[in-house]
């Protein structure tokens, strides 16, 4: 039974913390394959719970979606709250505070907007004991397939689809930056697509199978199948109008702006870390804003716009270069790391030979598959460079990258 839940539970990973791998690659301008993406090894010593029973006569578990560093993910029937939910798990007691982390994030949001429709909903929270260990508990709105599974799907969205997605993305942004959060590690994986009342209604159908099979009583069965009942009007209005938002998910590895720590940290995927960022330089909410310029060259191309593994930090350097240009002077000698990519004179330490890899218009016309006006390739990659600018002063904020003509003219 619970193979039947493989294609329509959410790939959850938001509240993960799953590194992506890119595949190796013999030069720099190799850029054609997507990275692999690889998931953690769970510890035998992990808590973990049990599928199709009820935890804490309160979740009824269907079954894990993913994990991360910190936490485990599991697809729940929640009585309580009579809706399908995410919960949260940490694995280990060390991981508590974690957690903690991660929930005063969400709690400070929630305090500056009473409304976050473009990030995915906290419901609940809560810490107890279990097995001899004091565990948090978060519990989210289940969301659908995250926005990587989108992209690799239909090999790149069409142009309306990317600036939509891009303004849900930039609208939960600047929800998180007016409340001084630094989401610092914004993905693909970490923005999820809404689900369907379909998707939903599928669920809740065969959770009802599931719970005649495990015993439980009438009445638990009567409240899925009035849940279920609940959605025909949501599916009429998805039938109308087939359009999901996406929401930014997972504050796990959130910065308040004013931490001690925003210099000496080191955040961000590597593909969609911030240039001060790699340089060991002082960062705020703008390196969010650097990740949102590699997501839209991905959401069009089905490409990482800097496809590196872990730790090739000057191999990073490198295609930030060859996208983009050398930085200026002043920068190149700016941070703790300034020393060990560039020389004195402000040349590079790495004497790989460089090929220039512009973002241009014309490039995206040749893919052929977006459905890019001329106009709109122009505006679209005047929009990543912007994102992209090497200066930070320079470099939009959320509020203005929404006001840029690729966005405003949609």
């Amino acid at each position: 039974m619970a193979a039947m839940f493989h294609s329509l539970i959410p790939a959850f990973n938001n509240a993960l913390h799953c590194s992506r791998r890119p595949s190796k690659r013999k030069s720099l301008e190799e850029t054609s394959k997507a990275a692999k993406r690889t998931k953690p090894t769970p510890s035998p010593e992990e808590f973990c719970l049990q599928p199709h029973v009820f935890f804490l006569n309160r979740f009824f578990v269907l079954r894990k979606a993913g994990e991360g560093a910190f936490a485990s993910v599991w697809v729940c029937w929640d009585a309580k709250l009579e809706d399908f939910v995410a919960l949260k798990v940490t694995k280990t007691a060390g991981d508590f505070a974690s957690a903690r982390e991660e929930l005063n994030a969400f709690r400070r949001l929630q305090k500056r907007h009473r409304s976050q429709p473009h990030v995915v909903a906290l419901l609940d929270a809560f810490s107890c004991s279990v097995e001899g260990a004091k565990r948090m508990f978060l519990v989210f709105e289940l969301m659908g397939a995250t926005l990587l599974d989108r992209i690799h799907q239909r090999r790149g969205l069409v142009v309306t689809q990317i600036q939509r997605t891009l303004k849900d993305v930039l609208k939960g942004l600047r929800m998180l930056h007016d409340a001084e959060i630094v989401h610092t590690d914004l993905k693909p994986e970490n923005i999820l697509v809404e689900m369907s009342a379909k998707e939903k209604m599928t669920l809740a159908f065969e959770t009802l199978q599931i719970l005649k099979t495990v015993g439980r009583t009438h009445k638990d069965q009567e409240r899925i199948r009035a849940y279920r009942c609940s959605l025909k009007n949501d599916l009429k209005k998805e039938l109308r109008n087939k359009r999901r938002i996406v929401k930014i998910a997972d504050l796990g590895s959130a910065f308040f702006v004013g931490n001690e720590d925003l210099k000496a940290s080191v955040i961000t995927t590597l593909p969609y870390r911030s240039f001060e960022a790699l340089m060991g330089a002082e960062w705020g909410l703008k390196t969010d804003i650097w990740s949102v310029g590699c997501l839209a060259f991905e959401l069009a191309t089905a490409r990482m716009l800097m496809p590196v593994g872990d730790q090739e930090d000057r191999k990073l350097l490198n295609f930030m270069i060859c996208r983009l240009g050398m930085p200026p002077m002043a920068l190149r000698r700016a941070g703790a790391h300034a020393a060990t990519h560039f020389a004195s004179n402000g040349g590079r330490r790495d004497k790989t030979e460089l090929t220039k890899l512009s973002i241009k218009a014309e490039k995206i016309l040749s893919e052929g598959r977006n459905f890019f006006s001329t106009r709109q390739a122009i505006e679209f990659c005047d929009f990543i460079n912007k994102s992209l600018d090497f200066d930070v002063l320079r470099r939009p904020d959320a509020a203005a990258c929404l006001d840029h003509d690729f966005l405003k003219n949609s």
